[in-house]
């Protein structure tokens, strides 16, 4: 019996020293990636991004997500230690899906424009606000109903400017960037008496930074 103790504490004392090795290792690899990604004041960098879209239409009555991709890039000029503006250029699939038997799409692609205020809270934690201009690309609506289907250009009835509020998080490890922003829009969709609505999208997306010498 005293052997089997004997040899357990020695089995305990191993694994001990062994979880205080893989946490000192997780430690420093937190701690590289926390002073590597945080830019210091003055600093430029280029953030490429890519993600999805969860977007719908307000005002709309039995819709549900439209769900598409977004893609592009930001820049980011470091003002303060907690503060950092930044600027964009991406590529979003909009509109609506509408919950009935068969499929009806109402899909709107704009080229985004977003410039936002980012507040470090945290080291490489920011939140992010300000305002995005759209410009629409195309509108199209679509049905299958069976062996039906429609598809018709309906871009003489969409704005072609939009603009938005976008609200978000996102927090970065190791250069590499996670966002989860919300684009609450502000002016109407459609032209007179179509569509009085306005956008709504959810939009996560990943990205890497590149430093930049200014």
């Amino acid at each position: 019996m005293q052997r089997i103790i004997e040899k357990y504490k020695q089995f305990n004392y191993k694994e001990t020293k062994n979880m205080k090795k893989l946490f000192s290792l997780i430690a420093a690899v937190l701690a590289a990636g926390t002073m590597q990604a945080q830019l210091a004041v003055g600093e430029f960098s280029v953030i490429p991004k890519v993600g999805l879209n969860l977007a719908s239409l307000t005002n709309q009555d039995d819709s549900k997500i439209n769900v598409g991709i977004t893609a592009g890039a930001e820049a980011e000029y470091q003002v303060l230690d907690f503060l950092g503006v930044s600027a964009g250029l991406m590529y979003s699939q909009q509109g609506v899906s509408y919950d009935v038997e068969g499929t009806e799409k109402v899909n709107l692609n704009y080229l985004n424009v977003p410039i936002t205020a980012n507040f470090y809270v945290y080291p490489n934690l920011a939140l992010h606000a300000g305002l995005q201009p759209g410009f629409l690309l195309t509108a199209t609506a679509k049905s299958e109903h069976g062996n039906t289907k429609a598809e018709e250009n309906i871009k003489d009835n969409v704005e072609g400017f939009d603009l938005s509020i976008p609200l978000g998080v996102s927090y970065e490890y190791m250069n590499v960037v996670f966002d989860a922003r919300y684009n609450l829009g502000v002016t109407k969709v459609g032209k007179g008496d179509h569509f009085d609505s306005r956008n709504s999208v959810f939009m996560i997306t990943v990205g890497y930074r590149f430093n930049l010498a200014l």
